[in-house]
């Protein structure tokens, strides 16, 4: 099955060592293949991730961020989520998610963290 991109997620550079990334859709075990795929594909050093569109956060998608926040953090990179609704910010407060990917409310806070590191 053929996953197109576009639909699951896209990216924007905002610094030169910064990319956006909104997430299009809820990851499934079908289309998180496809998203860890794209997540790599970025060149900038730090990701913010927009989580607004996803209605439903599932484990697999978790695996997936931490993976790609694993594979950044090699290299001084950071990840920072946005834009979590409720059930989302339950997910990832029964997982202790926080504990390992900065969460926060807003674009800007979460790439003043990316700039500033806090």
């Amino acid at each position: 099955m053929v996953i197109a991109l576009a639909k699951i997620a896209q990216s924007t550079r905002v610094d030169e060592d910064i990319a956006v990334v909104e997430i299009r859709e809820s990851i499934r075990f079908d289309n998180a293949p496809a998203l860890a795929r794209y997540l790599k594909s970025i060149r900038e050093k730090h990701i913010a991730i927009d989580l607004s569109k996803v209605d439903e956060a599932r484990t697999v998608l978790m695996a997936q961020l931490i993976g790609e926040f694993q594979r950044r953090d090699r290299y001084g990179g950071r990840i920072a989520l946005y834009g979590l609704n409720e059930q989302t910010k339950k997910v990832v407060s029964f997982s202790n998610f926080e504990r390992v990917i900065s969460c926060y409310e807003t674009r800007d806070q979460a790439l003043d963290y990316l700039r500033n590191g806090h």
